[in-house]
């Protein structure tokens, strides 16, 4: 008789465990959303040859957990975790904008980096780098987009360029004292948790 009641409290364990594993993936601090550190750039190469497309591959950082929404089981908050994304676009000369959906590498981000461009070409142009978080959870949907553009310019934070004579290509690559390079982000749309405070009056 003994053997049931050895399977009941092994499977209480085993449940009560995978519900403290199930909580501790929810945030029950107080939600955040704001202030926001910056994204951060930390490689970034652009390759210009003779002829043909502009190829630019870039590696991104975004070190921000935020709320998604409320997580009405255990009274926390369903975070997007920060995330980092590597990204290879291609760009034809004098062509309209490129698009390319970056490759997510961290786990329950439920994101997407993307980045957009148009006339890219040194010795200076600008990207428009797009995150968008988007989850459905207890029939709740609930997403969060952000928008940081960056401009890039020879001598300020890209290299002069460098020319392969095996390529036939110029090469241009951030600045050593400019990485990472980072980019201060800000949410345009948002569907679940999405109070900002407003900005205070300090008058001191």
């Amino acid at each position: 008789m003994r053997q049931p009641t050895r399977l009941v409290a092994a499977l209480a364990a085993v449940f009560l465990f995978c519900q403290t594993q199930l909580a501790s993936a929810y945030d029950t601090a107080l939600p955040h959303i704001w202030p926001l550190d910056p994204w951060k750039i930390s490689n970034l190469k652009i390759t210009v040859p003779t002829f043909g497309p502009i190829n630019i591959s870039l590696a991104i950082e975004n070190p921000n957990t935020v709320s998604a929404g409320p997580e009405p089981q255990n009274n926390g908050y369903l975070p997007f975790a920060p995330s980092a994304a590597n990204c290879s676009v291609t760009a034809e000369r004098g062509a309209g904008p490129m698009k390319a959906e970056c490759v997510e590498t961290s786990q329950f981000s439920y994101g997407v980096f993307r980045v957009t461009g148009n006339n890219i070409s040194p010795p200076n142009f600008t990207l428009a780098f797009n995150l968008e978080y988007n989850v459905t959870r207890w029939n709740s949907p609930m997403w969060k987009v952000y928008d940081a553009p960056a401009t890039f310019e020879v001598g300020k934070n890209l290299t002069l360029g460098k020319y392969d004579n095996a390529t036939r290509a110029w090469t241009y690559e951030l600045r050593p004292e400019n990485t990472p390079f980072e980019i201060p982000p800000a949410m345009t749309d948002c569907h679940g948790y999405c109070y900002i405070p407003p900005p205070t009056n300090d008058t001191r």
